[in-house]
């Protein structure tokens, strides 16, 4: 063996602690990733934040499914979960893309462009949330079969995420949005030039005219 070189014998442990610093390396690289990914569709860093912390809210049906069912770590409730958040990236971004489009029609309330663009995503949402859970339910229903032992946890997985995905980004998210964006200043303005009731009115005892209290 060269001089340069020489023999070195690594734990069990120094094995697993390098993979756990490349798992959190490779984790946050997707992390940042996703963060650009969500600025860039929807237009806004706030938004996009919001957005970030909604995937995990998003994907949480799936994993409490992958808890129940005894294979929260395995290749194929994993497998299910990154499908889950793929979709869950997915509708944010063309929630906030529509958001985006609705400002202008809104003209300047983005209270009211994000109400919009909920209820005009509502149903596209559904759809593919329908079609993708007619997909796997044969595989649901079936169990674990021979041949099965891979798509069926992951369809379970799937299953119990879809849920989460379609109560997060139809109410929870747009929620969100709506109580972190401030009112328009149209708005406000409008709604300090509604003329409001009438005060009391009062009657002078000297006999002057009745006088109206603001």
């Amino acid at each position: 063996m060269p001089y340069e070189y020489h023999a070195e014998v690594l734990s069990d442990a120094t094995i697993r602690q390098g993979d756990d610093l490349r798992g959190l390396a490779y984790g946050a690289v997707a992390l940042v990733a996703a963060l650009l990914l969500l600025q860039v569709g929807v237009g806004r860093w706030r938004r996009a934040w919001l957005a970030l912390v909604s995937l995990p809210l998003s994907v949480a049906g799936g994993l409490l499914t992958a808890l129940i069912t005894g294979g929260a770590w395995s290749v194929a409730s994993l497998t299910g979960l990154f499908a889950v958040l793929a979709l869950a990236i997915r509708a944010s971004v063309l929630l906030g893309r529509r958001v985006l489009t609705a400002e202008g029609a809104a003209e300047g309330d983005a209270r009211k462009a994000i109400r919009v663009a909920a209820r005009e995503r509502a149903v596209p949402l559904a759809q593919t949330v329908a079609a993708t859970a007619a997909f796997i339910a044969p595989a649901v229903v079936a169990g674990t079969l021979p041949g099965l032992e891979f798509l069926h946890p992951l369809a379970v997985t799937m299953l119990g995420g879809l849920v989460s995905l379609v109560i997060v980004q139809m109410l929870v998210l747009p929620a969100f949005l709506v109580l972190v964006t401030p009112r328009s200043r149209e708005a406000v303005l409008t709604a300090a030039s509604v003329p409001g009731p009438p005060g009391p009115m009062l009657t002078a005892a000297d006999g002057q005219p009745p006088v109206t209290r603001s």
